[in-house]
């Protein structure tokens, strides 16, 4: 069973510091439980977390998200409530609460609805329960006045909201609902449904698992370890508070997916960049009492959403491992696609100047290449366009004779038959002997039951007679030509035939019917593989961890990709790594679709983002520069001023009617809205000023470190983690973990971090 956890806030200011004589956040958390609490002793279920929690192993505290007003969480089992590192309550299965927390103010006035007065208790309180199950952001309590008993709702710092949930009351049928207020140090306390409390004074709030390697659901993400809640200005932050190396098998398959990149020595590499960029960045984020945050910003990781075994497997093999540049941590930054060539950290973060962090190419390996077996195209082919060429031949269309001449019934019974499986049953053919004409075609497609169906239900008399009301049509043809109209099956030129008694070729009546069998019926469904190797006509590929062959000797066809185009190929060339997409649903298995590289050669081509296109309009171009260039307005240029060796931008100029800006580093690329700073720009001008922008550009990230996707293709060539990572990162050496700078060897050791 589930319980379920949300937060709400009520912020008031502190009492004046002695020292500073200003407010201070001094913060109150108190826990109000709406249905089953229960206090517990300390013994039993929590010494597995006291063990835990008193492992001697390096800890770290990842914020999760932004603050927030409220949060959501869920536990199959029971879960503790810390008070600091103290257990004191235990919240049991099916258990329902809200986290509500308050700067504390002496004297705090706190309100509360009055939402009705009686004589009988019993009734008050099952009127309680029902509205509390209605409006579980407040709590429902009957109090015992001189003579009679009120049902109240609250609390409420502010008079205002109060005011408003005043209403809401008065709308329900309350009409007597008013405000009453009281002054209270202590506004919010944990309390159950019986108004037992329970005040908790430290800065934090926890809540842990009895066995903490097991989750708690934050917004529907597991999060092993404890999840803190902390005040961060007037807002609760959730701070996940773990062990290093069960953090890492959260961030390593976020950072590099191991389905999508599925190397055991790049997912190694990953885990000692992780690792080290987070033992580097500790503390970070002190102030508001967390190390790291779980964005790109710093790095990503989402708790135990994307855990997988080949990640887990380089985490532990790597157990404890970082860089060292001489005798000092590195901070090791990471990029995801580098366009082939890393860049000096200098020319990306101006001011920094790391001695490791210089421009590494990515153009190092040679991946083997395959000419794959000569298969010739279908007949087909040669009488319909590419596109629908290869819908006809995954549909089982048969190659037909000529495709130029007329079009007879018996042409027609084979093409309507080897589309029934998509089309439904064949309407009555027309009886002709001779080549049929354009009408008695289309007064046979008009007879479809799936055509005939659709008319009845989805159009109205008006639908039939407005879209045509320019066309000289029989009446037997309107409802056709309406409906080939909505459904974009026919331009216009071939609308005004269907009523013509000219002969239709075998061509035309192919065309028409493969158009209404594509729009209509099922869409390819393919697998994705990266082919590993190729033995004896014998295909070795790989999709995550797992691998296949497939012996081409059954295969008739190949198919190849360029964009979102579709063609056959009769030799394809195929390189290891390249992608190779296996036909699965109501389809024939005798084609595989291949997707060859022409684009470029550096192991980091398998990124979807290695080479890519954008274009901007002058004003979303201006929207997107204002966020991070102030005083931009009126944009009538965007000049490349400066570039690094790689080609990147390292400084750029927007002329505009408020006057010329110049940016710098990740900048550049976040106030273009880009992916990277490797990028060739392509303007376009009307009377002498910009209304639009091609970027051309290669990579994403800011380009400086290790080349995740770059460490993928090198591990594809047999690297190991420790050669990729001493590559990217110049003069470093990857050893255990002996402190930000390297421990004198005889000083005693330094104990581990417990946050």
């Amino acid at each position: 069973m589930f319980f379920s956890i949300r937060f709400r806030i009520r912020a008031t200011w502190g009492r004046p510091s002695r020292r500073f004589g200003v407010p201070f956040p001094y913060v109150t958390v108190g826990l109000l439980l709406l249905s089953g609490w229960t206090g517990t002793a300390v013994a039993g279920p929590h010494q597995q977390y006291e063990d835990w929690r008193a492992q001697d192993v390096q800890w770290i505290r990842a914020g999760i998200g932004k603050p927030q007003d409220h949060h959501r969480l869920k536990s199959k089992g029971t879960l503790l409530v810390l008070d600091g590192d103290r257990v004191v309550q235990t919240i049991k299965p099916g258990d329902s609460f809200f986290v509500v927390s308050s700067r504390q103010r002496k004297g705090a006035a706190r309100y509360w609805v009055q939402v009705k007065t009686g004589p009988h208790r019993e009734k008050l309180e099952a009127m309680a329960e029902t509205l509390a199950r209605n409006h579980p952001e407040m709590a429902f309590k009957v109090v015992k006045l001189k003579k009679d008993h009120a049902l109240r709702g609250g609390p409420f710092l502010a008079k205002k909201e109060a005011e408003q949930v005043r209403r809401s009351m008065v709308n329900l049928g309350f009409k007597d609902a008013y405000l009453i207020h009281a002054k209270t140090r202590y506004p919010f306390q944990w309390v159950n449904r019986h108004f037992d409390k329970l005040d908790l004074r430290a800065q934090e709030v926890g809540l842990v698992n009895p066995n903490p390697e097991q989750p708690i659901h934050l917004d529907g993400v597991g999060y092993r370890g404890i999840l803190r809640l902390r005040i961060v200005n007037g807002k609760i932050k959730i701070i996940n508070v773990l062990p290093m190396e069960t953090y890492l098998r959260g961030v390593v398959p976020t950072e590099l997916g191991p389905n999508a990149f599925p190397e055991l020595e790049a997912l190694k590499a990953q885990a000692v960049a992780a690792r080290t960029y987070a033992l580097k960045n500790l503390r970070r984020f002190e102030k508001y009492g967390y190390d790291i945050c779980d964005t790109p910003a710093c790095q990503a990781y989402e708790g135990t959403k994307n855990e997988h075994p080949l990640s887990d497997q380089a985490v532990a093999e790597t157990a404890g491992l970082v860089l060292y540049h001489g005798d000092t941590l590195i901070d090791a930054l990471y990029t995801s696609t580098c366009g082939g060539m890393t860049d000096d950290v200098t020319h990306v973060f101006p001011g920094r100047n790391e001695p490791y962090l210089k421009s590494k190419s990515s153009y190092l390996a040679q991946f083997q290449a395959w000419q794959l077996p000569l298969r010739p195209a279908p007949g087909i082919r040669t009488s319909l366009g590419e596109d629908l060429t290869v819908r006809a031949y995954l549909y089982g269309v048969r190659d037909l004779p000529e495709r130029d001449g007329p079009l007879d019934a018996k042409t027609l019974k084979a093409i309507t038959g080897d589309l029934a499986w998509i089309m439904g049953d064949v309407p009555p053919l027309p009886k002709s002997s001779n080549g049929l004409s354009h009408r008695a075609f289309w007064e046979f497609v008009a007879d479809y039951p799936l055509i005939v169906a659709v008319e009845k239900h989805q159009f109205q008399d008006a639908d039939f007679v407005r879209p045509l009301s320019d066309l000289d049509l029989p009446s037997s043809l309107q409802p056709l030509a309406a409906f080939l109209l909505r459904y974009e099956l026919v331009d216009g030129d071939a609308l005004n035939r269907i009523a013509d008694d000219s002969p239709i070729t075998v061509r035309e009546a192919l065309t028409a019917l493969m158009t209404l069998a594509v729009r209509f019926g099922p869409e390819p469904e393919w697998k994705r593989y990266k082919i590993r190797a190729l033995d004896n006509n014998v295909l070795t590929l790989q999709r995550g961890s797992k691998q296949r062959t497939l012996n081409l000797g059954g295969i008739k066809h190949y198919l190849t990709e360029r964009g979102d185009k579709l063609s056959f190929r009769e030799q394809p060339r195929m390189e290891e790594l390249d992608r190779v997409y296996l036909l699965d649903g109501p389809f024939s298995r005798d084609m595989i679709r291949i997707q060859e590289n022409f684009k470029v050669a550096s192991v980091d081509r398998f990124s979807a983002y290695d080479v890519w296109m954008e274009k901007k309009s002058v004003s979303e171009l201006e929207r997107r520069a204002r966020r991070y260039v102030r005083g931009i307005r009126g944009i009538r240029d965007v000049k490349v001023l400066r570039r690094s060796d790689t080609g990147r931008v390292t400084e750029l100029e927007y002329i505009t009617d408020a006057g010329n800006f110049r940016v710098k580093g990740l900048n550049i690329r976040w106030s273009l809205g880009v992916r990277e700073n490797l990028i060739d720009l392509i303007p376009s001008y009307r009377k002498g000023r910009l209304v639009h922008l091609t970027v051309i550009g290669r990579g994403w990230g800011h380009g400086v470190g290790m080349s995740q996707v770059g460490a993928f293709g090198l591990a594809a060539q047999g690297w190991a983690f420790d050669r990729i990572l001493t590559h990217y990162y110049d003069g470093v050496a990857v050893e255990p973990f002996q402190g930000k700078t390297k421990a004198d060897p005889n000083a005693q050791p330094v104990p581990a971090n417990q946050p």
